[in-house]
């Protein structure tokens, strides 16, 4: 799932460290567990991201940047 379109790389450098596009099994519903149809592969900074949050809070919070829009023009690129 290329959610911020970023490619999923596995890093071999085994230092405990995440990067931002290090894979990342995510559960759809926690309650479910980790079992077949309720994960997905995601980078871990798409899953970081939704660590806690729920759909209604991430959209909460795409709305007020969106209302602000011009002052995060130019920078999306700057934190890609």
């Amino acid at each position: 799932m290329r959610v911020l379109r970023r490619s999923v790389r596995r890093h071999l450098k085994l230092d405990g460290k995440k990067k931002n596009n290090s894979p990342s099994i995510d559960r759809i519903v926690p309650a479910l567990g980790y079992v077949r149809g309720n994960v997905a592969l995601l980078c871990w900074r798409c899953n970081n991201l939704k660590r806690d949050a729920t759909a209604a809070e991430l959209q909460k919070v795409v709305d007020w940047m969106k209302s602000r829009s011009r002052l995060w023009e130019g920078n999306e690129a700057k934190s890609a």
